[in-house]
């Protein structure tokens, strides 16, 4: 498809206005078109997901079901058996997990990477085997709940605490998640506080720190640290042992946790390997700890125990660590234990509920369950998923005919295989996985956590729990009991089976075990929105994707999605990283997303289905580059620019987008933009029309490398929904020729302004508030322009000419302004009565001088020269000065020169055009100024105080940055006599390696070689780029008087002798200058106006000037001033303006 002008399609590869097609082997791919039934949605923030993975699986087994193998084994034995399975199975269970989850944070759950790296099969299986253990621990926890309250009620039947739990659980699972995740976090919390509250008993108690002053230590370890268990001697200690293994398999659980959350945390490639560095903390801490201290505060022969064990007693009464606590006289403590481990059940059934639930909605999403359980709610709730799980756990009235703790351990049987598979499942997952990583070259590089010893702490593990699933039940063959065996074995039958019957519909799909060369990695869809090259770095560049596409044998489709062009200004902006969530069409808020951000995400949507249909049609790989600098069509009153809150009201209730994710599937995106534009800008909606074919078959995918994962698929509601879907598309071709898309370019480096609209503008002309709060060139021309007009200044502007010289005419009583015009070199001399200077005298480049300067082969230009990036294509670059237009040029020339170096002196005070959303600008004031001058004369210790602690205040905006002292930013000069520098967008790129910090340059060695101050040396150097800034330039007005301040040991340049800084003293009544130092005022604006007005009234006789003596006076006095603070910073503007 060609690219037109106004043409938003697949564009030719030497394009950069949005795509190119770029064809690897040809092969054939049907496309899928998903109808939606909603979705879940990320809500769970770090702090959610570390106390679920800490305190998620820390249920009543722990509490309660611990006693019984306790007296069972004994003390040693339990906390072996807890340490040999945390230690060998779980912990690299965990870890081998987070690495796949932090990858790829899927949703659902993780049987959906078993499908794609081992067997589809073996996903189906692992996938309902995982939902029957989740279903039976919700039937675990709140019959354990009804065994709690029996402690208290013994008659009232557990039907009735069962419902309650029931209804409780369900309400915490069917609000938004992030409510569900503030309740479990809550809840999490308790539990783990309990835990910590009964290991410092232990501890104290152990010591004697008791009410009978028993200092017992480990007596209880006399009576039999390991017990024999049905059988004799040393085999039977061993089977002790071995069952309590197995509890711990029922017992720590936390793996399958993170896989679920996964796909509704926030940022999850930093959330999960957080979560994982913390995992063999929590096991030690947690599980490993509590089971040495239960051993050690109730002893495993205590007659308590074994009668509450004997007679099926519940709650506290059977709990090891209630009885050692009575033991001990503690008779207050019972009851509030009792009450934290009833919300510990109540947490652990809210968890599994929550677990098994989103299994279920992985399972329909994945066209392994009936599609009706995908239905969501508007807050991302699976409701029927939740429903039918609701209805499965109604198995636990079973309590209402048997003795509550009786139906815990059955329940408890059931769990445990089922659970020991799915892990089993999810190392065997990652053993697939990491194979097609080798396979396909994927580096620990790309991937964001890495697992150690892989791999065969995996494989170690996976060997385990083999051998736990075989001998689970080891005890229920003599003599042999059909309950028993039942409960230990029926996951296993399970699992089989549904293997089995995956095996035979995968087989009739024509689908079978994944080679790892052909194993997905990439998945259909790249959105690369990050700074330049970023990707490539991690493994996911266009060619490294190619490569692993062509593995695969399927082609990919790769955006490349900037605002403001491939190579524009912004094209390295630090917020870039939320342009994929536009990319899904619609924000879920408007403020502070300008328009052409919006649409730039909804032209990147097209273009992701325009390279699908086509790879549909035709197969290969397709490139496509978004990139739009300004959008008229949306028809609202910004083109680019922060929405202000009325427009934020009208674009709300003028559009009404429909509440969207950044997880949303790219079709269904497509029917919001439809939707509303159609409602209301029928020409928008025409202009965005796609032709797309409803070819149905496989589902597409989105992989946002960096950011997050994202697969959602399911099939057509109804016929009726899919003829709509046809019809709606089916209508002609793409075209944007009425979207009135046009670019703005500017022949200058600086796009955005150093100060915000409010220090801007004129008292009688102030900015009006559709402009951003920090205006483009563009913006600023169009104000000046408008201002020009209003004022009707345009009649008095003579276009097209130069100022060359202003001088005194031959009477000494007027003025000559020579002038030349542009083009032609002609020139022309005018008289004027009276002359204001209102150019910048800042305009003269600062051009240092450096040893072997001449004999230099590269070129020296300054930034005031800089015009395209494009300059520096594949050259090596030395940037020199640290300073806001370094900040500016530094990205730029990083995306096409081969080598960029920054080289400086001094570090710079770096500071955010916004803080606390006001810009920053507004904390510099006149009386702020006043007040810090006055106090650096008169108490100068307390102002550099101050001076230092408003620096840190500023640099603490960049607290989420790590600054390397060898960068040797932070070591700026004094705050206060040298301006800030808006230099953060250079930082990434010192940190990634694009960017070399250096030392001030020393000489030019000859040829091309540079030496900097520290003596390193710098070969094969192109350009050197200046961004020294500018100084005065009076070369206009040569009548203006220069002179040095009459201070010993000044050495700086000669100051023009200006009453005010503005008034020749000689020349007073007829020429001023408004040339203001960019130091020692607020804005130049505002110093302009008042100086406006000021001149006025002065020339119209309304004020009086000194005389000329005191003038002159004035002028020393001023330059002393001036002299003294230069001797604190020699690089000082001495034509600052004095204020008080």
């Amino acid at each position: 498809m060609d690219a037109k002008k106004g043409d938003l399609g697949i564009a030719p590869v030497e394009s950069h206005r949005v795509g190119s097609l770029l064809d690897t082997e040809k092969q054939p791919v049907v496309n899928e078109l998903v109808e939606k039934y909603g979705q879940t949605q990320r809500g769970l923030k770090p702090r959610h997901v570390q106390l679920m993975a800490i305190g998620g699986s820390i249920g009543t087994g722990l509490w309660v079901g611990i006693g019984g193998y306790l007296s069972q084994a004994g003390p040693l034995s339990l906390l072996l058996g807890y340490t040999f399975w945390g230690i060998f199975f779980i912990w690299p269970t965990y870890l081998c997990v987070a690495e796949m989850m932090a990858y790829l944070p899927v949703r659902g759950s993780i049987f959906e990477l078993a499908s794609r790296f081992v067997d589809p099969a073996v996903g189906f299986s692992m996938g309902w085997t995982y939902f029957f253990g989740t279903s039976m621990l919700v039937c675990v926890e709140y019959s354990a709940v009804a065994a709690v309250v029996e402690y208290w009620d013994s008659t009232t039947n557990p039907a009735v605490w069962i419902a309650i739990s029931m209804v409780v659980c369900i309400f915490l699972n069917v609000v938004a998640v992030k409510w569900y995740g503030e309740a479990e976090f809550v809840l999490a919390i308790t539990k783990v506080l309990l835990l910590i509250l009964l290991v410092l008993i232990t501890i104290i108690t152990m010591a004697g720190g008791n009410p009978k002053g028993d200092a017992y230590g480990f007596r209880s370890w006399k009576d039999g640290a390991m017990h024999e268990y049905y059988a004799q001697g040393p085999a039977g200690k061993f089977l002790g042992w071995w069952s309590v293994v197995i509890y711990a398999a029922f017992t720590i659980a936390g793996p399958d946790m993170i896989a679920l959350a996964a796909g509704e945390i926030q940022n999850p490639r930093r959330t999960i390997p957080r979560v994982a560095h913390m995992i063999f903390y929590r096991l030690v801490g947690f599980y490993i700890v509590g089971a040495l201290a239960v051993g050690i505060i109730c002893s495993s022969r205590d007659d308590r125990l074994i009668s509450a064990i004997a007679d099926g007693s519940s709650g506290a009464a059977a709990s090891p660590w209630v009885i050692g606590i009575q033991n001990l006289g503690i008779g207050f403590l019972p009851h509030f234990i009792n009450a934290l481990i009833l919300l510990s059940g109540l947490s652990c059934g809210n968890a599994y509920l929550f677990a098994s639930s989103r299994t279920l909605y992985g399972l329909a999403r994945d066209h392994q369950a009936p599609k009706f359980l995908m239905k969501c709610t508007r807050t991302g709730v699976p409701i029927y998923s939740t429903t039918v799980v609701s209805l499965i756990s109604c198995v636990t009235f079973l309590v209402a005919s048997n003795s509550a703790i009786e139906v815990f351990f059955w329940f408890v049987d059931l769990t445990t295989t089922a659970f020991i598979a799915s892990y089993c499942f999810m190392l065997l997952a990652y053993i697939g996985f990491y194979r097609a990583r080798k396979a396909q070259g994927l580096t620990d590089e790309s991937l964001s956590y890495v697992a150690p010893y892989t791999p065969y702490t995996p494989i170690m593990a996976l060997v385990l729990g083999c051998t736990a699933i075989l001998f689970v039940g080891f005890d229920v063959f003599s003599p042999f009991s059909l309950r028993g065996f039942i409960t230990s074995y029926f996951a296993v039958g399970f699992t089989a089976v549904m293997y089995l019957v995956g095996k035979v519909k995968y087989w009739r799909e024509g689908k079978g075990v994944v080679s790892p060369k052909n194993a997905d990695l990439v998945t259909d869809v790249i959105i690369q929105a990050f700074r330049l090259r970023s990707l490539e770095r991690k493994g996911f560049g266009l060619d490294d994707v190619l490569k692993m596409a062509e593995k695969r044998g399927k082609g990919i489709v790769y955006i490349d999605l900037n605002c403001y062009g491939p190579d524009g200004y912004y094209a390295e902006r630090p917020d870039s990283s939320r342009l994929p969530t536009l990319h899904r069409a619609a924000p879920t808020r408007f403020a502070p997303l300008p328009i052409a951000d919006m649409l730039a995400g909804a032209v990147g949507v097209i273009d992701t289905m325009l390279a699908l249909r086509d790879r549909a049609k035709s197969g290969g790989s397709y490139h496509a580059r978004v990139a739009l600098t300004a959008v008229d069509a949306v028809q609202l009153e910004e083109e680019v620019g922060l929405y202000p809150s009325t427009t934020v009201k009208k674009i709300q209730d003028k559009y009404k987008f429909a509440p969207m994710t950044p997880d949303l599937h790219v079709e269904e995106l497509l029917y919001t933009l439809s939707d509303s534009w159609a409602k209301h800008s029928d020409i928008l909606h025409r202009a965005y029309t796609v032709e797309f074919e409803t070819a149905w078959g496989n589902s597409h995918s989105i992989l946002s490398p960096i950011v997050q994962y994202e697969d959602e698929s399911a099939e057509r509601k109804n016929e009726a929904r899919q003829r709509r879907y046809h019809r709606r598309w089916a209508n002609g071709h793409f075209h944007a020729q009425a979207a009135s898309l046009r670019w703005i370019q500017r022949d200058v480096v600086r796009e955005t302004a150093n100060i915000s609209k409010y220090t801007c503008g004129f008292t009688d002309f102030p900015i009006p508030d559709k402009y951003p709060v920090y205006l483009s060139a563009a913006n600023f021309q169009e104000f000046m322009q408008s201002y020009a007009e209003h004022f009707k200044l345009t009649e008095h502007i003579s276009f097209n000419s130069s100022v060359q010289v202003v001088n005194r005419n031959s009477d000494d009583d007027g003025w000559i302004v020579q002038v030349e015009k542009v083009g032609t070199g002609e020139t022309e001399s005018h008289p004027f009565d009276k002359v204001v200077f209102c150019h910048g005298y800042q305009t003269k480049r600062v051009m240092p001088i450096f040893p072997g300067q001449d004999n230099f082969e590269g070129e020296i230009i300054h930034s005031q020269q800089y015009r395209s990036p494009e300059a520096f294509r594949d050259k090596t670059v030395v940037i020199l000065g640290l300073s806001t237009t370094t900040g500016e040029i530094t990205p730029q020339v990083i995306s096409t020169a081969k080598k960029v170096y920054v080289s400086h002196r001094s570090g710079q005070m770096m500071v955010k055009r916004m803080r606390k959303g006001r810009p920053t600008d507004l904390l510099i004031s006149w009386r702020r100024r006043q007040i810090t001058q006055w106090m650096a004369k008169n108490i100068p210790n307390l102002y550099r105080y101050l001076a230092g602690w408003g620096a840190r205040l500023l640099s603490s905006q960049f607290s989420d940055v790590k600054l390397d002292p060898e960068w040797r930013i932070q070591s700026f000069r004094n705050p206060t006599l040298r301006l800030p520098g808006i230099i953060q967008d250079i930082v990434p790129h010192l940190q990634d390696g694009s960017l070399t910090s250096l030392h001030g340059i020393k000489r030019f060695l000859g040829g091309r070689s540079i030496e900097f101050d520290d003596g390193s040396v710098v070969d094969d150097v192109d350009s050197v780029i200046l961004t020294t800034g500018y100084r005065a330039d009076f070369s206009v007005a040569p009548f203006v008087e220069n002179s040095k301040p009459k201070s010993s040991g000044y050495q700086g340049p000669d100051i023009q002798r200006l009453y005010m800084n503005v008034f020749p003293p000689k020349y007073a009544d007829s020429c001023a200058v408004l040339c203001y130092s960019v130091y020692g005022k607020n804005n130049g604006f505002s110093f302009s106006d008042v100086m406006n007005m000021a001149i006025s009234n002065i020339w119209r006789g309304v004020s009086k000037l000194p005389p000329y003596e005191e003038m002159e006076k004035w002028v020393d006095e001023h330059q002393k001033w001036v002299a003294a603070n230069w001797a604190r910073e020699p690089h000082l503007d001495v034509s600052m303006v004095k204020q008080y």
